[in-house]
């Protein structure tokens, strides 16, 4: 049967939508539906595939309904009764807000409160009061009101519940009071972040404010520094994609490592493969986790992987191989923007190649403007429906700037790195990323034009 995992994808969104959206009714229509279009595919195709495509669908549905159930209907009470709680447990994570307050994702030990206590693990979002600051791996005592994550109640509006939910939260915390109560510190986490924090050092050092933040999201993912101006520019240019840690970044990434070791170290496909995807796990780690680097990696670790037991697969199913790891790890990921264009625009520009393959144009501009034309094309409704905006100019202006955002990302690295032994030499490559970034910010301002 043509690319099973295309299909299996398709009754596993099924399975993800009618469980979200379907009273049991409904539930039970769809369920006969898709047994009978299993029977028949199955039948057509003389294939037992359709029996792994109905389980999916189920799987779908029974996730979907587990992720969607409260996470302590005792909490809950609590958050609607507005209690306050002792929240104590473990930083995980630190970021700023706007108002450069600090945001901290807190895995908890326990929860107590007046009449109980709540011992189960749960990942909560606090952001302290002006000033009060804590660090990575410290252990803490939040005193305050406990909070449920809010759901979107106007059309096109911010829906924390989703947002947060997907990135694994439970509930969230303003602390009236915060106090630090000693470190549990993991050796090899702890030693990952000081590197990571050693890079941003670096890119503070040799370049200005508003370029090295620009790096760090790029490299680090580390966004808190980007500025208003700078964020607005690049949306309105259309390129907002190249401040986060996304597919393009990673491929990149994973395309200078295989080369490097293909053709300078003359290793093999497979010695090369195991390497550059033990390199991108470590690069997950660097970079935190964040939901496009997890979403990236995966991407290209599939096709790693096919390389490891000599598997030539097809794109598309690749793609969708991709997707189902993903939505099984954590299916709320279907109502996020970025899964939602990256898979998308990713399977639009494999479609898209295919039919500039058979054109008779120059292969710079298949391999430029039409890409940037396809990408644009099937992204745009995704844009449309979530910002309200799509970005005309930003076809254009992904031509000039895709080409020079690899070189960017490649020099931004050998800066990190070198800056760790010698911030002079460091400085002197400093000066090919300050005039690339230069020339995007000119490009941007043209655009607003």
């Amino acid at each position: 049967m043509i690319r099973p995992f295309v299909w299996t994808l398709c009754f596993l969104i099924l399975g993800i939508i009618v469980g979200q959206s379907a009273s049991k009714v409904c539930f039970a229509l769809f369920g006969t539906i898709i047994v009978l279009i299993c029977i028949l595919i199955g039948y057509r195709y003389k294939s037992k595939f359709p029996i792994i495509y109905f389980l999916f669908f189920i799987l779908g549905t029974i996730l979907i309904t587990i992720q969607l159930q409260p996470s302590s209907k005792v909490l809950d009470t609590l958050a609607e009764q507005k209690q306050s709680v002792v929240v104590e447990g473990t930083v995980i994570n630190v970021s700023y807000t706007t108002s450069k307050r600090q945001k901290i994702t807190v895995q908890t030990n326990s929860i107590i409160w007046e009449k109980g206590k709540e011992t189960d693990d749960f990942k909560i979002l606090a952001v302290l009061e002006k000033y009060e600051t804590v660090g990575i791996w410290d252990t803490v005592k939040l005193e305050g009101e406990i909070l449920s994550l809010e759901k979107n109640t106007t059309e096109g509006g911010y829906d924390e519940k989703l947002y947060l939910g997907t990135r694994g939260y439970d509930y969230k915390i303003y602390p009236d009071k915060t106090t630090v109560t000693g470190q549990n510190k993991t050796p090899i986490l702890s030693y990952i972040y000081q590197l990571k924090e050693s890079v941003k050092t670096v890119y503070d050092t040799v370049l200005p404010q508003e370029k090295s933040s620009i790096l760090k999201a790029m490299v680090t993912g580390d966004k808190d520094d980007i500025d208003t101006i700078t964020k607005q520019r690049y949306t309105t240019a259309g390129i907002t994609h190249i401040l986060a840690i996304s597919g393009l970044h990673v491929s990149i990434i994973s395309m200078y490592l295989f080369y490097a070791l293909e053709k300078l170290l003359q290793w093999n496909k497979r010695k090369s493969s195991i390497m550059v995807l033990f390199c991108l796990v470590f690069y997950l780690f660097f970079a935190g986790f964040s939901p496009s680097s997890v979403r990236a990696v995966i991407m290209i670790s599939v096709g790693l992987i096919g390389n490891l037991i000599y598997y030539e697969g097809d794109s598309l199913n690749n793609v969708a191989i991709a997707a189902i790891c993903i939505l099984l790890i954590q299916p709320l990921y279907l109502w996020d923007i970025g899964f939602q264009l990256s898979f998308i625009t990713i399977t639009g520009i494999l479609l898209g190649a295919n039919m500039l393959k058979n054109n008779s144009l120059p292969t710079y501009i298949k391999n430029s403007f039409g890409i940037c034309i396809i990408a644009s094309a099937v992204s745009f409704p995704i844009t449309a429906y979530h910002f309200y905006f799509i970005s005309l100019i930003g076809i254009l202006v992904n031509i000039v700037v895709l080409p020079l955002t690899g070189i960017l990302l490649a020099m931004g690295m050998i800066v990190g790195i070198i800056g760790l032994f010698s911030i002079p030499i460091a400085t002197f490559f400093g000066g090919t990323v300050y005039y690339i970034l230069e020339i995007k910010k000119k490009i941007c301002i043209l655009a607003e034009f």
